[in-house]
Formats: structure tokens, C-alpha cells, sequence
């Protein structure tokens, strides 16, 4: 039988201070994900020293980064059917689990392992976060809320690096990890008693083998696009193997939706035209977002020569006007209901940005650099508060939890397909660009790329020239990144603006 949730979730708009206890417990888990998402970065040279394993370092990243994209799609169907507080809950519980196994780790085994539990439990966090405000407030009034969410996630990925380094440098590796029990403590009571009441639940049976096809689906794209051009060459067996096996696996998973009762993603999820827009929104907003994470701090090291804890610093920017414009945005929405012009606005300055991200040169300094991250961090927090938004305006109650897990796992996977496709074209030019240098021969990219100590050590004019071809290498991934950018304009035109509903149940928009 068929639980509905509270009547006062969903007969109007709740009072603030009841809304801002339940987003107390969501904030305290969406900074508990945001913050392990970073806060290791520093830390893998060390872990390296200490643990032996350095063919492994790649994957203390890519364990996390698999099972939480994973992962993100079963919690929402999960929390359809058990309730959202218990799911949530059982999220928390399961990362702090996965920090604890991290921080007693003796191999890069046993800490890759443990990193895959964390991910399980970082998925359900992220992904259970939007589905809960989903439940509680009405599109209309989600906007400002929407925009403390991402400010905090902004917060935490800014602080991540920091801490990472501090907590090396005076404490112990194992200590990113420790951190996150007290947190995790904190997280658990604080949402246990400020989701009382969340969400209800319906008693049927999880669709075991669509769960299963899906996962396998996902980790055999994820690992064809992390390893090709890398591990293995694009045109191998391995990676065309896994391309194969991602695209049976999926028509299979498709197949079998179509026929249970409870599917984890119902096949009439793609006949939103919102939501599918959403979500290539949301994935080629990514892309861009999260290339300018990855390779401007290496811009910084390489070209500008900027030490690891001032490219940190200097990456703020970028953080602090996606929380900024995320807040504005959210507010703006809440007051007026009207969305779309902001998502153009947005998309049109992720284009502007990434037009003169493309421009880099060896001349271009930290300041210039500087001015384009926060063109680039207030244009993304200007579209990714609509984007949510939008998504969860079109789908009904029913089917929020399991659009927003999809919503969330195919940003990530979309992103990191498209961060992977960016980094072939950087390793590519610095390879070739080092190769036609007189007297750089010999000389390895990915060493350059990691170690700007080893830049600083050239003797002119050999060094100018390296910085050069770092600098066009990097400059060269943003030129990838433009087409990518002008579609994502592209979508934000699409995109239809439906009022904003003033209660919680909606109507999805169908595809003509």
C-alpha cells in the first residue's frame, strides 16, 4: 500500500524556519559529498609515498567518481519506494562507513576499495538532496533554495583543496578521511531530526536486474572514456570492447524497464521534453564547468608558474561566482517565477568564457585568468539553479525521485565523458608540441602536466618554448570546449519556460 506524504508537504508553502531545518540536514550532507570530492587532490602525492602504487593513484579518483555515478541513479528509485529520510540516512551512513575503511587503509587496494564504498554513499547524498526539496517545496518557491545548495557545494569545493593540504602538511593523509566522521555524525543527526515526516513510501520490489544492466551500462562507458587515449589507445580492443559492451548492456536495460512494474527509470521519463532538455543542459554545462576546474590550476602551475597552494587560491574566483550567482538566481526565480531568460543569460556567458579560456597564451596572466573564472563561475550558477528547476517542475511526484537521479547521473557522466575527450585533445598537443621542440625530445607530457618544478628546472630558451606549448595545449581544450558551449546555448533556447507550479504535484510536459 501506497503511503502519501504529509499533507502539510504538500497543501502549500511551508513556513521558512520549517523549511531551513529540513535544508539544514540537506546542506550538511551535500558539503560532507562536495568536500571529499576535493579534498583528496592534495593529498595523492602523499598517499603515493605512503602506500606504495603509483600505476593505482588515478584510481583513488576514478573508484569515487564510478560508483557515485552509478549509484545516483538506483538511490532515487530506492527512496521512491523506501522513503527519502530512510535512504538518506542509510547515504550518510554508508559514506561515513567507506571514510573509516579509507583512513585505516594499509595498500592502495584496500583505499580504492574503500573510496567505491564512500562513492555509494556520496551518490545517495547528492542525488536524494534535490529529490527531498522536491518534495517539500513547490517549484515556485524552490529557486532561493536551489541557490543555497549550490553555494554550498561551491563552498565546499573551494575549502577542499585547502584543507587537503593543510591537514598533509601538519597533520596526516589519513586525516582528509577522519574528518568526515565527526561531520558525518553531525550529518546523520541533523537530518534525522529535520526530515522527520519527508517523503513516503511504496511498498513494491526494486528492479534488481534493470539495477544491475544500468550499472554495468554506466561503468563500462565511464571506464572506456577515462582509459582511451590513456591506458589504452582509443581504436584498441579494450576500449572499443567496453564502448560495444556499454551500448548491449543499455538496449538491454531498456528492454527490461519496459516490461517490470517499478522501473528505475521509466521509459516515459524520455517523453518529457523538459527533462531530456534538462538534462543536456545540465551534462554540456558540466563539461565546460568542470574543464576549467581540472586544467586551469595546471595553467597556473605550468604557465604561470604559481606554486600548488596559490593556483588553489587563485581557483577561488571560479567557486565563489557560482555561489553568488546561484544564490541571486534562486531568489530571482522565487520572486518572479520566470526562469528562462537567466538560463540564456547564463548560457550565453559560458560561451563568452570559454571563447577567451580558448585564447590563452604564454603572456596571459593571473589576473586576466582570474577575470574569466568569474565570468565563467557566475554564468554556471546562473544556469544550474534553472536547470534543477525546470526538470523537477515537469515531472510528478511519483517520478521526482527517480528524474532527479537520472538528472544527476548523466550530468556526471556526460561531463566526465566530456572532460576526458578534453584532456585527449591537452595530452595530444603537449605530446606532439614537446616531440617538435629542438632538444625536447625525450621529454614526457604527462611529467610537464604533474610536475611544474621540473618546467622551472629548463634552461632558456628551451623553458620559454615548453611554457609556450603547455600553454596552447591547455588553450586547445577550451577551443574543444566552444562548440560544446555554443550547444549548450543552443538547449537554453530550446528549453520551454512552464510556470512555475505553487504546490508539489505537477503534470510532466510530453515530447509532440
Amino acid at each position: 500500500m501506497t503511503s502519501a506524504p504529509p499533507h502539510s508537504l504538500t497543501s502549500g508553502p511551508l513556513p521558512h524556519r520549517q523549511v531551513m531545518r529540513v535544508m539544514s540536514g540537506l546542506m550538511a550532507g551535500m558539503f560532507l559529498a562536495a568536500l571529499d570530492q576535493t579534498i583528496v587532490a592534495t593529498a595523492l602525492p602523499n598517499l603515493v609515498e605512503n602506500l606504495g602504487g603509483l600505476s593505482q593513484i588515478t584510481w583513488v579518483v576514478t573508484a569515487y567518481m564510478l560508483t557515485t555515478t552509478v549509484s545516483a541513479a538506483l538511490w532515487g528509485k530506492i527512496s521512491d519506494l523506501r522513503g527519502r529520510r530512510p535512504s538518506y540516512l542509510a547515504a550518510i551512513g554508508i559514506f561515513v562507513v567507506g571514510s573509516l575503511l579509507c583512513s585505516v587503509a594499509q595498500n592502495m587496494t584496500q583505499l580504492i576499495a574503500a573510496r567505491g564504498l564512500q562513492g555509494i554513499g556520496g551518490g545517495g547524498m547528492q542525488a536524494l538532496s534535490f529529490a527531498i526539496m522536491g518534495d517539500v517545496l513547490a517549484p515556485r518557491h524552490r529557486g532561493r533554495y536551489v541557490g543555497l545548495m549550490s553555494g554550498t557545494y561551491a563552498i565546499a569545493s573551494v575549502l577542499g583543496p585547502l584543507a587537503g593540504g593543510f591537514l598533509v602538511d601538519h597533520a596526516s593523509w589519513r586525516w582528509i578521511f577522519l574528518v568526515n566522521l565527526p561531520l558525518g555524525i553531525v550529518a546523520m543527526v541533523v537530518a534525522g531530526s529535520a526530515l522527520r515526516g519527508v517523503g513516503g513510501r511504496r511498498d513494491a520490489r526494486l528492479d534488481i536486474v534493470g539495477a544491475v544492466l544500468l550499472s554495468g551500462a554506466v561503468v563500462t562507458l565511464l571506464l572506456a572514456g577515462v582509459w582511451g587515449g590513456k591506458e589504452y589507445p582509443w581504436a584498441s580492443v579494450t576500449i572499443i570492447g567496453l564502448f560495444v559492451a556499454s551500448v548491449v548492456l543499455a538496449v538491454a536495460f531498456v528492454r527490461v524497464e519496459q516490461r517490470v512494474d517499478e522501473p528505475i527509470l521509466a521509459p516515459r521519463l524520455a517523453r518529457s521534453r523538459v527533462l531530456v532538455l534538462s538534462i543536456g543542459l545540465a551534462a554540456l554545462s558540466t563539461v565546460v564547468f568542470q574543464s576549467a576546474v581540472v586544467y586551469l590550476p595546471l595553467f597556473l602551475q605550468t604557465v604561470n608558474a604559481s606554486s600548488a597552494t596559490r593556483s588553489g587560491i587563485l581557483i577561488a574566483p571560479l567557486m565563489l561566482g557560482l555561489a553568488v550567482a546561484s544564490v541571486y538566481v534562486g531568489r530571482r526565480v522565487s520572486d518572479t517565477g520566470r526562469y528562462r531568460v537567466l538560463l540564456l543569460i547564463g548560457a550565453g556567458g559560458m560561451v563568452a568564457a570559454t571563447a577567451g579560456l580558448a585564447a590563452l597564451d604564454q603572456n596571459t596572466g593571473s589576473v586576466q585568468v582570474m577575470s574569466l573564472m568569474i565570468l565563467l563561475g557566475l554564468a554556471f550558477g546562473a544556469a544550474s539553479p534553472v536547470v534543477n528547476l525546470s526538470a523537477q517542475n515537469a515531472m510528478p511526484l511519483a517520478d521526482l525521485g527517480a528524474a532527479s537521479s537520472a538528472l544527476m547521473t548523466l550530468r556526471t557522466l556526460g561531463g566526465t565523458l566530456g572532460i576526458a575527450g578534453v584532456g585527449a585533445v591537452v595530452l595530444s598537443r603537449i605530446s606532439s608540441g614537446l616531440a617538435a621542440l629542438p632538444g625536447g625530445r625525450g621529454l614526457d607530457g604527462e611529467q610537464l602536466s604533474t610536475g611544474p618544478k621540473a618546467i622551472a628546472a629548463l634552461a632558456q630558451p628551451l623553458r620559454g618554448e615548453v611554457i609556450r606549448v603547455m600553454a596552447s595545449s591547455i588553450a586547445h581544450g577550451f577551443l574543444f570546449c566552444i562548440p560544446v558551449a555554443g550547444l549548450l546555448f543552443v538547449f537554453a533556447w530550446m528549453l520551454p519556460e512552464v510556470p512555475l507550479r505553487a504546490h508539489t504535484e505537477s503534470t510532466p510536459l510530453l515530447l509532440d
